[in-house]
Formats: structure tokens, sequence, C-alpha cells
């Protein structure tokens, strides 16, 4: 669990909303989040989840305050699961948990909140103070288990906000306005955190600012303020080190200022125009890094049809680099921009430029940034380069991050702009329909790919998994899924004629030929596959499965051991290997496998019910009811 404290030295720094929309943007990417509400004095995050509240079911729960006080009366509470607040955000395991400051915000909250002696609960006779707020981190980390803890931290320099700052935290964001009182107090606060000795790890904190409140629209004279903010801001933290890479600079938008819910409302995956989600991104690169948000994404899509696809984006950028910087070395080329930017000269081109510069250096939250102020930047005048930056930000959207709504979006938006931009975008759109399960759209789109791109093998097997995902959306008789898989089957042997080295025609016909029951085939396939790429997870997996239809154990045991081996994400394989351990009778590594798969994705309802049938072949008949239970409800859902 990392714990993370946002921190303002002054109310009103955009704190509170920033740490709300990193906690639903990583819940959508499905990380779990839990929320401590330390403003004890100012509490409000509850109010960014839910829009329009009721107000007694808001406050309904004890929160930070009553916990206190228990522990404070020798009531340590056994749980914290009576203070928790629950927003689930996707269903593949992403959430947010909320601990408010207290119940029902009346005369009553007010008045306890007055009699607490914080400096007696830390300093005087009864100074367990430290020792009850670890004790609260202790349980959420052992009961909610999540990913995050976030914690917002009260403003000021008080004993609550250095005990979040400085003892609770493993990374801390200081936000500061753009005004002296809030360089100075930052300052203060930034040089204290930096330096502190009794985190309970005995490291050093990451610490890292935000300035914030800065004007839009971006201008010479926007420039000009954000680099004289950051010089100033740097001046009064004094701290050795700190650069402008270690601030964030979150622009000032007039229409969240006036409903903060409107960047709240919507899936942060969807449309990003807005220029201060581009920062927003910048900050929770902050705190997690873009290969870990990429991984968590590619460990829950754990069919083979999410994999199939394969770009080489550092390539394209390359050549598109290349053409840009038209003779220029890499360095003049970045040189000039970055002298145009300082110079205050902002323009639609510019910024395409340096996005693509920075996602050829793999700075890809700075390019998505670029891109979308770019946007808005144009407002249209130019649609061909307009299409083209839709189209660099879909290809950096799907390929880097696997985010299909948002490439969808993107590539719909520079279709829309140019017919003709680039061959293969009607591809790409198609695996972005797939991808949002849009099934019939996809269909239509790989054959308007087709008829353009007649001998593109990769058109075909896209056709094929597509035709596959209706298949198994539909009722049919025997017969008619018969006749459906043999074509899907036909359409993955013309992509192999067309290219005899593509592994994926071949490992989802072997798909096709084992749903059939022609093991055989489908072995052979598989094994052709696993010839043309020996570290193949999916083709080894599906090996497995073939053996053990074959009841050949020890070889589908060894394909699944194969599988993990290179892929210890793979939640499918660990139920299958935990499925053949049931039934040879061992049941401990049985329950190893399906315990591991519920927890690499807690919404897969099979992983449950072959958990439920184990437990009751060992005796454990009530939890074996409880996995039933849940395989029934995430039946009902899906």
């Amino acid at each position: 669990m990392k714990t993370v404290a946002f921190y303002s030295y002054k109310g009103g720094a955009g704190r509170t909303l920033a740490l709300a929309y990193t906690a639903k943007y990583l819940a959508e990417n499905h990380f779990s989040v839990c929320i401590l509400d330390m403003d004890l004095e100012a509490p409000g995050i509850l109010y960014k989840f839910d829009p329009e509240p009721d107000r007694d079911k808001l406050h309904n729960k004890p929160g930070v305050l009553e916990y206190i006080h228990s522990c404070i009366d020798g009531n340590y509470p056994e749980s914290v699961s009576e203070y928790i607040h629950t927003y689930e955000i996707t269903p593949n395991g992403g959430y947010i948990k909320l601990m408010s400051a207290g119940k029902g915000l009346n005369l009553t909250y007010w008045k306890t909140l007055a009699k607490m002696n914080w400096d007696n609960l830390f300093f005087g006779e009864d100074n367990n103070g430290l020792l009850y707020f670890e004790y609260l981190k202790h349980q959420i980390e052992t009961e909610i288990k999540p990913d995050f803890l976030f914690i917002d931290s009260r403003s000021g320099i008080t004993v609550l906000s250095k005990l979040c700052t400085m003892a609770l935290a493993d990374k801390t964001i200081v936000f500061s306005a753009n005004n002296r009182e809030n360089y100075h107090g930052t300052g203060l606060m930034y040089r204290q955190i930096a330096s502190a000795s009794y985190h309970e790890k005995n490291q050093k904190i990451d610490v890292f600012c935000a300035l914030t409140r800065i004007p839009m629209p971006l201008s010479a004279e926007t420039s000009a303020i954000v680099a004289q903010a950051k010089k100033k801001l740097i001046e009064a933290v004094g701290a050795p080190g700190l650069s402008d890479a270690d601030i964030t600079v979150i622009h000032s938008e007039r229409k969240i200022e006036m409903d903060e819910q409107n960047i709240l409302r919507k899936n942060t995956n969807g449309r990003t125009q807005s220029h201060i989600y581009g920062d927003y991104y910048r900050l929770i690169t902050k705190i997690i890094s873009t290969n870990e948000l990429t991984n968590k994404r590619k460990s829950i899509f754990n069919k083979s049809e999410y994999y199939f696809y394969e770009y080489d984006n550092k390539g394209r950028v390359e050549e598109l680099l290349e053409t840009l910087r038209g003779g220029q070395s890499i360095n003049a080329f970045y040189s000039d921009l970055q002298s145009k930017k300082a110079s205050g000269i902002t323009s639609c081109d510019i910024l395409y430029k340096s996005a693509v510069y920075n996602r050829y250096n793999d700075n890809l939250t700075d390019a998505i940034a670029d891109l979308s102020t770019a946007l808005r930047l144009d407002a249209g005048k130019n649609k061909k380069l307009q299409a083209e930056i839709c189209y660099l930000r879909g290809l950096i959207f799907l390929y880097d991050f696997n985010n299909y709504n948002d490439a969808k979006i993107d590539f719909e938006m520079a279709l829309s702009l140019n017919k003709s931009i680039n061959p293969t975008l009607r591809y790409e759109l198609a695996i972005c329909l797939l991808g949002v399960e849009l099934f019939d759209e996809a269909l239509k789109m790989i054959q308007a790919y087709i008829k353009i791109n007649k001998t593109d093998y990769k058109g075909y097997h896209l056709k094929g998994v597509v035709k596959a995902s209706i298949k198994n959306k539909i009722n049919l008789t025997k017969n008619q899924m018969l006749l459906k898989k043999r074509e899907i089957i036909k359409l993955f042997t013309k992509s192999i004629e067309l290219n005899d080295r593509y592994k994926h025609s071949y490992n989802d016909r072997g798909v096709e030929y084992y749903d059939i029951g022609d093991f055989e085939r489908a072995l052979i396939d598989y094994n052709k596959a696993i010839e043309l790429d020996s570290k193949f997870t999916w083709a080894y997996n599906n090996r497995g499965n073939a053996y053990a239809s074959m009841n050949e154990i020890e070889r589908a045991l060894d394909d699944y051991n194969k599988a993990i081996g290179i892929n210890p994400n793979y939640m499918l394989v660990h139920n299958n290997r935990g499925y053949l351990y049931m039934k040879r009778g061992d049941n401990d590594n049985a329950l190893h496998d399906f315990n591991r798969a519920i927890e690499l994705n807690p919404q897969n309802a099979l992983a449950y019910i072959n958990r439920s049938e184990l437990y009751k072949k060992m005796g454990r008949n009530e939890e074996a009811e409880l996995d039933e239970k849940k395989y029934h409800e995430l039946t009902l859902q899906g």
C-alpha cells in the first residue's frame, strides 16, 4: 500500500479536487484506493463523489473523529468496515473506499472536535496519538487492502498536518497557489517534510510541489507567469535539489471553478480536451509510473484477443520526428522548441512537434498534455493538422495505455476530419470498438478496412476475432454454432495464407479447433504459435487446456507453469492450473491458484465457483456457500 498525502498551506489551492480526480482515475484503471479525510475543520471530500447528496445518508457513518475517540476511551475498533463509504468505479476491481471526517457534521460533531486536545494527545500525558493513527493505517492496509491510501491533509502548519505529511505518508504533494502567502507557508512545510526523521519506515518522504491557479488560455503572458511563479516558489522553498521537474503546474479553468463536478462526473477515460486533464496526468505520474499503470491495465484483460494487436509506436514517432525536424539534429530540434516556448511562442504546430518529441522520449503524459492543448488552440482552423493530432493521441491511448475509450474518441474525430489520414486508422478504430464491446460496429469498421486493404493479413485476423466475440454473445443451436466456428476458422486461415509468420492467427485458430473438439489440429496450431514466439503466454495456456482435455495432465501442468513463469499476473492460467490441481486432489496448490486468480481479478466468476467446489471437497461448507453466492452475483451482473 502506497500512502500519499495531499497538503496545502492555505485552502483554495485545488488540493481536494486533485485528490478526488486522481483517486477516480486510478480506480477506473483498476486500482483500489482508500481515502482518509483528515481535514477535520473543513471536511468535504465526500461531496466530490456525491454531487447532489442526501445529507443524512452522506454523513450516516462515523469517521476519523469517532475512531480516535474510541481509541482514547480504550475501545480500539475491531474493524474499520463500519467507518467506510464505498464507491465501485469499475467491474474489474477498481473501487474507492472513503473514511470521512466524522458523522453528521452537526452541532455534536463540532463540539466534539472543539474539545479535542491534539497537543495533549501527541505530546502530553496521553501521548498515544501517533499510535492510534498508525493502528488505523494498519487496519486499512490489512482489512481493505488498497493499492493506495490517499490522505486529505489539514491545511496550515499544525500537529495534524505534520502527522499526515510526515508520519503517515510515503509521498506528499504540496499544493501552492500563485501568491506570496502560499509561497511562504509552502516553503516552511516543504523543508520540514523533506527533512522529516520520524516516518514509521525511517526513510525520507518523496515530496513534490503542485503550482495551481495558473490562468488560461495559454499565451506568451501565461508562459511568463509560469516561469516567474516557479522561480519564486523555488526561492521560497529554498530546498537543495528542488527543480522545475519537481513542480507540476495545474491551470485554472473557469468552467471547472464554477462546477467542480464537471471533471468528476464523467469517466476520466473520456474526452481529454481540457488542458487540466493533461496537468492531472503529470501529477498522477508523480504517484505512479506509466509502466505500473500500463501493466495494471494489461493484467486485467486476460483474453488473448486483447493482445493480438501489435504496433511500434516508437518506430512511428521516429519516422515522424525525422520528417518534422527537417535535417536538424534531434538536440537542435528540441532546443529550438524550448526556445520558442520560453519566448511565449505557443502554437498548435509547436505543441504537436513537442508532443512527437515527448513520445519519442517516452514522456507519455507530457505528449498527451501537449496534444490536448494543441487541439484547444487550433479550434478547427487546420483540419488536416487537427486530424494528425487526434490520430497520434489515439495511438498513444491505444498502444501505450490500452485505453480503448479515449482512443476510440480520438480515432473517430480524426476520421471525421480527414477520411484518408492513414490507411490503418479504420483497423485501429475497429480494435477500440472491440475493446469497448461494440461488436457490430467493430465488424462494420473492419469490413470497411478490408475493402480498402484486401491483402492485409491483420484485417482478416481481426475480423475473425470480432466474429468470435459476436458468436459468444448470442444464442445459437449446436449446428449454427458449428457453422459460425468454421466461418471464423476460414478467416484465420486466410490470414495465415497472407502471412504464415503471424502467431496470433495460429493461436486463435487453435482456440476455434479446440472448441469444436478437434484437439489434434488445435495442438498443431498452438505448437506453431509457440515455435514463432517461445514466450507466447496465451499459446502455452491454450495448449495446456488442450492437453488437459486429452487427459495429459503432466504436459498440461508443464504448459501452465511456463505461462505463469512468463506472466505471473495472467489470471486465467492460475484458474486453469488450480482446476487441474483440484482434479488431482492437490487441494493446497489448487486453493493457492484460485486465491491468486481472484486477487488478480476479483470480478472473475469462474474462479469463485471453482474455489467453492474445492471448499466443499475440503469440508469448508460456509466458505463454499459464500463463494457460490458471489459467483451468482457476478453472473447476474455480467
